[in-house]
């Protein structure tokens, strides 16, 4: 493997492949041109992606310092999630909300994600 100042290049091409892909397969005309070849690599971009991440982490951390992260991460999540969900009750979207309650607010804020963030989610967890 190739290393440079602790990063291995391999898994940074492969990181940018990835993202090239998920970046192609939100453009419209691309997935319509491709739908077949859509659902092969909804298979594993996203999947690959969090692997990856994960096995870079640093795991060294203090317990102070891994809250932290985890603040920089949740804080985003928390705001742009929450604006997804009220803008879903006002809006006539595919995942539109009848009804915004509490319950509904809190179910789609921490289990079930509507907006393009559930990825901060799922890193978070």
């Amino acid at each position: 493997m190739n290393y440079e100042l602790g990063r291995i290049k391999e898994l940074d091409f492969l990181k940018g492949v990835l993202i090239l892909l998920v970046i192609s397969f939100h453009l419209v005309w691309f997935e319509q041109l491709h739908p077949d070849i859509k659902q092969v690599v909804y298979c594993f971009h996203m999947p690959g992606f969090l692997l990856i991440s994960g096995y870079l982490m640093n795991i060294s951390k203090s317990p102070r310092d891994f809250l932290k992260t985890l603040l920089w991460l949740a804080v985003p999540y928390v705001v742009m999630e929450s604006g997804y969900i009220y803008m879903a009750s006002i809006l006539p979207i595919n995942e539109h909300i009848a009804q915004l309650t509490p319950w509904v607010y809190l179910k789609h804020l921490f289990l079930h994600p509507l907006g393009p963030y559930w990825y901060l989610h799922a890193i978070i967890l």
